[in-house]
């Protein structure tokens, strides 16, 4: 769920294992790992907003999200907001190709708000 970016594992686990000692667990459990994907879902959820620079909605760049999932060569359109998302690491760039993919995390929101398809019922 990290999408391999060590810096949202790390979030994961610190916030994991903060909670699973928080309640007096020796080891995390899978409610503690839970609780860790949801506060980093949490962060990239508030990430992906109005911007007042660009002047880009929270849905312009849900358009993009959307589009960049539903991608055959996932190399998404380089359209306005793009670069916000690669930024702020909803959008992140795989192998050195220019091979892109949605954060799992933010694949989660997306699935959540019925924008795409769960990829467990794929």
């Amino acid at each position: 769920m990290s999408g391999g970016c060590l810096r949202d594992l790390f979030r994961m686990l610190k916030s994991a294992a903060e909670n699973a000692t928080g309640h007096g667990k020796e080891k995390i459990e899978n409610k503690d790992f839970q609780y860790g994907l949801n506060r980093l879902k949490n962060d990239y959820y508030n990430t992906i907003s109005y911007n007042e620079r660009t002047r880009m909605t929270a849905m312009d760049y849900y358009k993009i999200l959307v589009d960049c999932c539903k991608s055959q060569n996932k190399k998404p359109a380089d359209v306005k907001g793009l670069i916000d998302l690669k930024h702020n690491m909803c959008i992140l760039g795989y192998n050195g190709e220019e091979w892109f993919d949605v954060h799992p995390v933010v694949k989660l929101i997306l699935e959540e708000q019925n924008m795409i398809e769960s990829e467990k019922s794929k």
